[in-house]
């Protein structure tokens, strides 16, 4: 049975990046808390965020994290597209990404 052996390589993996997920979150925070405060986005930031998001969409899933990696992608989608995104949109799907991974998230 090679799953077992896999699904702890797995968690041992998640628990090393552990800091990195949540670093990766503060971003996206940080992001959406500053459109919606400015109502601007700066390119670098949300550049950062965009790149941050597909990480996040394209290793979550990995994880068995499916639903993660779908409000990642949605996060991502709003950043990278012509004009800004709305700051309230943006905002809810950042917090449903972070209330997803919550449970996750502790040492």
């Amino acid at each position: 049975m090679e799953e077992v052996p896999m699904q702890a390589a797995l968690a041992a993996i998640w628990k090393k990046n552990l800091h990195q997920t949540r670093d990766r979150l503060t971003l996206l925070q940080r992001a959406a808390d500053h459109l919606s405060t400015t109502r601007t986005l700066e390119e670098d930031l949300r550049g950062e965020a965009v790149s941050t998001a597909h990480k996040m969409a394209g290793s979550l899933g990995m994880f068995g994290l499916h639903s993660a990696t779908e409000a990642a992608r949605a996060v991502e989608q709003s950043l990278d597209h012509n004009g800004l995104p709305q700051p309230e949109r943006l905002q809810e799907q950042v917090d449903a990404l972070t209330a997803i991974l919550a449970p996750h998230l502790s040492d």
